[in-house]
C-alpha cells in the first residue's frame, strides 16, 4: 500500500479552473474572450487616452488638443524626435537633415 499520491493539476492562468487532464484545461483557456483595448495617441509625443475610461470623442480630442498645444509651442520637431527614440519608433518622427 502506499502512503502517498502524487496528482498533478494544470490551472488556467485566467480563472483559476483547474483540473487533472492538461487538454481540458487548454481547451477552457482558450474560450476566455479576448481583453481589447482601444487608445488614442499623439502621434508627436506617444501621451495617449483610454476610450473606454474617457469615451472615442473625448480620446480624440484629447489627443488633438495635445498635437495642437505642440504645435503652438513650436517644438514639434523637438519632442517627436525625442519620443521616436525612448519609443524605439512606435511614436514621432526623426527629420532626415541634408548636410
Amino acid at each position: 500500500m502506499k502512503k502517498t499520491i502524487q496528482v498533478t493539476y494544470y490551472e488556467c492562468p485566467v480563472c483559476g479552473y483547474n483540473h487533472t487532464d492538461r487538454q481540458k484545461v487548454y481547451k477552457h483557456f482558450t474560450s476566455h474572450p479576448i481583453k481589447v483595448n482601444e487608445i488614442v495617441y499623439c502621434k508627436i509625443c506617444g501621451a495617449g487616452w483610454n476610450v473606454k475610461a474617457r469615451g472615442k470623442e473625448a480620446a480624440i480630442r484629447k489627443a488633438e488638443e495635445c498635437f495642437q498645444k505642440h504645435q503652438e509651442e513650436g517644438n514639434i520637431d523637438e519632442v517627436a524626435t525625442e519620443a521616436f527614440f525612448l519609443s524605439h519608433g512606435a511614436f514621432g518622427y526623426v527629420r532626415k537633415v541634408e548636410t
